[in-house]
């Protein structure tokens, strides 16, 4: 091991520095004590509550250890926890259903041959997001981005939005396919 040993007549010499400095204290040289090994603890000052009646300040009343081991009541306004049906319904027509649409137009370009099940697949997924944000409309309260819950014509927009752009991808990619451009 590494040690540093004070010279005789240095200024380190049975003197504390006031520091620990582990493996490197120079010998002969102790921790001064001066210093705490940590801050002792202190208790958080209780919050300062306004009287209603009197208009003074008085100090919020220490809460009993009984009333502390109750589990808190849920407040009126958290929500109720979701249902997974309605979360894994919720992925599906945010993401799974697009992801499977795009999986399949890849199979689709890179097949050999005519239509196959990877159509029926494809226009499986593709119907699917719709219907799966109708379901997540009305039986799991269905909301948009901005927080509002969705609405017939939310819907409607959606769908159509969806299916217009399922048919042009159809199209395009059985284009891609026919031309030989992947």
């Amino acid at each position: 091991m590494f040690s540093v040993q004070a010279i005789e007549g240095s200024p380190l010499r049975n003197q504390g520095c006031g520091v620990r400095t582990g493996m490197f204290e120079p010998q002969g040289v102790e921790w001064s004590g001066r210093h705490s090994e940590s801050p002792p603890l202190r208790e958080a000052p209780r919050p300062i509550m306004a009287d209603q009646r009197t208009h003074k300040s008085k100090a919020a009343p220490t809460p009993s250890p009984q009333a502390s081991s109750q589990a808190p009541e849920p407040s009126p306004q958290t929500p109720p926890p979701e249902p997974i049906g309605g979360c894994l319904l919720r992925l599906y027509w945010m993401i799974g259903g697009f992801l499977i649409a795009v999986l399949c137009g890849v199979s689709v370009v890179s097949h050999q041959g005519g239509f196959s099940a990877v159509d029926v697949i494809y226009w499986a997924a593709v119907l699917g997001i719709p219907l799966a944000r109708y379901v997540d409309m009305t039986k799991f309260a269905g909301r948009r981005a901005d927080g509002e819950p969705t609405t017939l014509a939310d819907w409607r927009r959606f769908s159509l939005a969806v299916v217009i752009a399922g048919i042009v991808a159809w199209a395009l990619i059985h284009w891609m396919r026919l031309q030989g451009l992947l």
